[in-house]
């Protein structure tokens, strides 16, 4: 079953339960593609440790490539971003005063939820989630304000340049013919609308065992299985909501439909 996920090579997802080697399945499958000289590949992970060992993982496994450097890149959706815009680590709020700065517009606009309530606001409301109010959207804009005065940006500012850039083309998305996605069903709407903006990309998403926002997809997390679900070519990249043509699953998890 991880031989199928490795070799397909429509957009793919593969959902399994912790330990059963998907990371295993992402490096094997980024030698492949890269084997290729005509393939550049993109890795998008939640962490840099996880970035470092994918990357060093797919490494070892092809030596003999000298122009890997070149056609392989990793890093978190924030790093990445980070390097579109141009943003640096030091335009980065910290946490404390990324709080003082939320709880400075509470104060303006009369909020008087929890800071973590708060917080969560200001991400759906600067996302476009539909579940932001326009109390969200108000403290947002105070939220925003604060930061300008402080000469500073959050992480979630670094993703929404990126995004608004791509699409005015203003920035260029990040060459690469392949994505591949670590913990995919971990991802927001705004990380997957970076993702979107690179529409000639072959998706190839690897997610948790838990419950998938982005499949629907619902399972036992300690599986050490994977099956092959096989569907219809791909109308459009992925969205939340839609599933990938080939699903690549833990046996227990129930079918999509």
């Amino acid at each position: 079953e991880q031989r199928a996920a490795v070799l397909e090579d429509r957009n793919c997802s593969v959902i399994a339960g912790p330990g059963s080697g998907k990371t295993s399945v992402m490096s094997v499958k980024g030698a492949r593609l890269l084997t290729d000289p005509g393939q550049r590949v993109l890795a998008v992970t939640f962490s840099k440790a996880g970035a470092r060992e994918l990357i060093d993982r797919t490494k070892t496994l092809v030596p003999e490539l000298r122009d890997i450097h070149d056609r392989f890149r990793g890093g978190t959706f924030h790093s990445l971003a980070m390097k579109q815009t141009g943003i640096r680590a030091a335009q980065i709020v910290a946490e404390g005063d990324r709080l003082r700065a939320i709880a400075h517009a509470q104060k303006l606009v009369g909020d008087d939820r929890s800071l973590e309530e708060a917080s969560q606001a200001i991400e759906n409301a600067k996302s476009g989630a539909r579940a932001a109010t326009e109390e969200d959207r108000a403290l947002a804009d105070a939220y925003q304000a604060r930061l300008a005065a402080l000469k500073l940006v959050d992480f979630q500012d670094t993703l929404l340049r990126a995004v608004e850039g791509m699409r005015a083309g203003t920035i260029r998305p990040i060459g690469a013919t392949h994505l591949l996605g670590d913990e995919w069903q971990d991802s927001d709407s705004l990380q997957l609308a970076w993702a979107q903006c690179r529409r000639c990309w072959n998706h190839h998403h690897v997610g948790g065992g838990r419950r998938s926002k982005h499949l629907r997809l619902s399972g036992r997390a300690g599986l050490r299985r994977h099956e092959v679900v096989r569907r219809g070519e791909p109308q459009r990249p992925c969205r939340a909501g839609n599933q990938l043509p080939v699903s690549v699953r833990s046996p227990g998890q129930r079918d999509p439909g």
